[in-house]
């Protein structure tokens, strides 16, 4: 089907889906893809539509790919998989399009609510992906911004811009 459209196997009638392929392409040589390999093969089950009813899920499949099954390391490889799969999500799309997408991602992902001594010290929280996509489009945060964002973590509030202009 979709690696079929995608090589030009199959002809595809709808524009905006020929160009939404397109898009995945250009996203492909962007490099969207995480090089850690748990974060890689939940990137790649996010963003083919797979989901994690649970963490325990996320963590077999952490195992599979030879990590850790630590909550904590597989839920920060998930929060690292997710942003990345939603720079795929909004890509050529507009922003309320965008937004559903984020939402459907959101819910794809399992619970992710382990809190460590460091995290509860530096009060860090993940955002959800769809919130910090809002907040990007309210500060006006584009591919083309330059971003101070000391407190980035996986970059989920600054995933719109180009990660060579965040500092």
């Amino acid at each position: 089907g979709q690696d079929a459209i995608r090589e030009g196997k199959l002809p595809v009638e709808d524009d905006r889906e020929r160009q939404r392929l397109e898009n995945v392409r250009k996203i492909e040589a962007m490099d969207a893809r995480p090089k850690d390999p748990v974060a890689a093969a939940f990137f790649d089950h996010l963003v083919k539509g797979g989901s994690f009813p649970n963490i325990l899920q996320a963590r077999k499949m952490a195992r599979e790919a030879g990590g850790t099954e630590d909550t904590k390391a597989v839920e920060e490889a998930m929060e690292l998989a997710v942003v990345s799969a939603a720079k795929v999500e909004i890509f050529g799309r507009d922003p309320e399009e965008s937004f559903d997408k984020l939402v459907d991602l959101y819910k794809r992902q399992p619970n992710l609510n382990t809190r460590t001594s460091t995290s509860m010290r530096d009060q860090a929280y993940s955002t959800p992906i769809p919130l910090a996509y809002l907040a990007q489009r309210l500060a006006g945060i584009t591919e083309t911004s330059h971003v101070l964002e000391p407190t980035a973590g996986n970059g989920a509030l600054v995933f719109t811009a180009d990660p060579n202009l965040v500092i």
